[in-house]
């Protein structure tokens, strides 16, 4: 049991699932599939990234724990093998209900597998400005997809509906409350992404990977970490100013990147991506279960 728990990336879903969750709201039938595709899916990428790292006698990153080895490769085919069924069985539920959401969960099922299966085409650069790309592709590229796919299903609602003035219930739509949510959610990985990078700088400059503390040195990746920590509690004050959610969301963030600023100048990264997957789980609960609708 616990080498299951450890060598599955539970922890990502950490930085992914709350703005999902969120999501859901607009898809009552089709929800349900797409929170449990999506759990699946993040589970694959970290199994497959496992499996690659084992396969090239590497160690895995962006870990809570800093760089680890993995114990062996054949525990996790038999995971991937699941976790790609129960993506498809997943996708199939949705297409029933809603072909459209079932299209951009197979997208994004595609993109892991492709994405893995030329993983070594770019090398030593697969790492460079992951904090940027990685949760754009994670978050922010499918929550405009989706949203764009609710706006058209309440659009196509209102024109079946036989009476304008009847109070009938439409289709929600991604409000604006769960876009900037999904916003901040990049940011606070971002954050994640750029603390575990900052930690295995020694690592990855031994292995030639192109990171933002390996190109800019740790007065780069401290000044990166700023900006990034930075716009996370902008946004989310921004966001409680205006009542898109509550103050636990922004308390919590906040008290990271002040741990997470005071353990980097203390030369005490490990521990500053502990502190961050903490305050980022408390406040993902407190986003869930309060935000604005």
């Amino acid at each position: 049991m616990l080498r299951w728990v450890g060598q599955l990336r539970w922890l990502w879903l950490v930085f992914t699932l709350p703005p999902v969750l969120l999501w859901a709201r607009a898809f009552p039938y089709a929800g349900v599939p797409m929170v449990v595709a999506h759990c699946a899916l993040v589970l694959l990428h970290g199994v497959l990234h496992d499996r690659s790292a084992f396969q090239s006698r590497d160690e895995p990153r962006l870990t809570l724990w800093g760089p680890r080895l993995v114990l062996d490769a054949p525990f996790l085919v038999p995971h991937a093998t699941v976790l790609i069924l129960l993506c498809l069985g997943m996708i199939v539920a949705a297409a029933v209900v809603d072909p459209l959401v079932a299209g951009v969960m197979t997208a994004g099922l595609l993109a892991v597998i492709i994405g893995h299966r030329f993983k070594r085409l770019f090398g030593r650069w697969r790492s460079r400005l992951a904090e940027v790309w990685l949760p754009g592709v994670a978050l922010v590229a499918p929550m405009f997809a989706l949203s764009s796919i609710a706006e058209r299903n309440q659009a196509a609602a209102m024109r079946g509906r036989s009476d304008p003035g009847l109070a009938v219930a439409l289709p929600e739509v991604i409000t604006r409350a769960t876009e900037t949510a999904t916003v901040l959610w990049a940011m606070v990985m971002a954050v994640f992404i750029l603390a575990c990078h900052t930690r295995d700088e020694p690592h990855d400059r031994c292995d030639g990977l192109l990171t933002t503390p390996t190109v800019f040195g740790p007065r780069g990746a401290a000044i990166a970490m700023a900006l990034w920590a930075g716009g996370v509690m902008l946004l989310g004050a921004n966001g409680n100013g205006h009542r898109l959610w509550t103050w636990p969301v922004l308390g919590s963030l906040g008290v990271g990147a002040m741990l997470v600023a005071w353990f980097c100048g203390a030369e005490k990264s490990g521990r500053a991506v502990v502190a961050w997957v903490t305050c980022a789980a408390v406040a993902g609960v407190c986003l869930v279960g309060r935000i604005t609708v």
